[in-house]
């Protein structure tokens, strides 16, 4: 089992509490003088207990630090998600989150293996499979397997829609995902509808504004209006540039992800032209 910080918090509160009572039980029977004995050794067991976690916590943040510290510098990348796979026993969140920053890169093969080999959304908490779908359908676009994307999005898209509207600053990446599965279902009206949440989470996430753009751009792409999707690109690319970023390389990353997305509809287009189950 994966125990996130919390978690062992909560265990650690709990060991306090029974040794409380034990040493609490043991005063009663024989007082506070021949107690402390008993008293003496449940203090050293709650000492040892909270270096031993202490340690531990010092060695897991340490990684995660590094992981940290690889992305201010670089972003999204290999060496990312290898960071958060080198943390001593990694959060469920952690490896999904690895997983996402090599779909993220166009390593498609090991994101999928990094979510082959979870135990499934049963085991996880709401963030960490609100990820793990996204990440599968993310895989499955950019893959062209469309009939598994679309089979997972409409399996889970009422819990992805409940999570990400609680959630929005982490919203865009899934509702331009949502869009384009929509759009492979000639369902234009829906993949506009999350278009329109798109440009709702611009008001928190300022780094957001090209997206609604980006994600019109994808749908005229699909459904064949050339002119009308390059004046959506230019806009989105233009919105991107002047965009005030925290790190160097994030204007960059907005500029690839634009690109990226794109491509991923030229070639949905390419591939369900007259199909549209594909």
């Amino acid at each position: 089992m994966k125990y996130t910080g919390k978690e062992t918090m909560i265990m650690i509160t709990a060991v306090a509490a029974v040794l409380g009572v034990v040493a609490a039980g043991v005063i009663r029977r024989r007082g506070v003088e021949g107690a402390m004995p008993a008293i003496i050794t449940v203090a050293v067991f709650a000492v040892v207990i909270f270096a031993v976690f202490l340690v531990t916590a010092v060695v897991i943040y340490a990684r995660l630090g590094r992981a940290r510290k690889v992305f201010r510098e670089k972003g999204v990348c290999r060496e990312y998600a290898e960071e958060l796979l080198r943390i001593k026993n990694p959060t469920y969140f952690q490896q999904i989150a690895a997983a996402d920053a090599y779909a993220s890169i166009g390593d498609y093969r090991e994101s999928e293996h990094i979510l082959d080999m979870l135990p499934g959304e049963m085991a996880f908490n709401s963030r960490e499979k609100a990820l793990y779908y996204k990440t599968y359908i993310l895989v499955f676009t950019r893959t062209g397997r469309y009939r598994q994307a679309i089979d997972l999005f409409n399996g889970c898209s009422g819990f992805l829609d409940g999570y990400y509207a609680a959630h929005r600053t982490s919203a865009t990446a899934y509702y331009d995902d949502a869009a384009l599965v929509c759009a492979v279902m000639r369902d234009f009206k829906r993949a506009d509808n999350y278009r329109v949440l798109c440009e709702g989470v611009c008001d928190h996430s300022p780094y957001t504004r090209y997206a609604p753009h980006m994600i019109m751009a994808e749908l005229f792409i699909i459904d064949g209006q050339t002119e009308n999707a390059r004046v959506q690109i230019e806009t989105a690319h233009n919105i991107a540039e002047n965009t005030p970023v925290k790190y160097p390389w994030m204007k960059q990353q907005l500029h690839k992800t634009i690109d990226e997305g794109l491509q991923t509809a030229e070639r949905i287009r390419a591939d369900c032209r007259g199909d549209s189950q594909h």
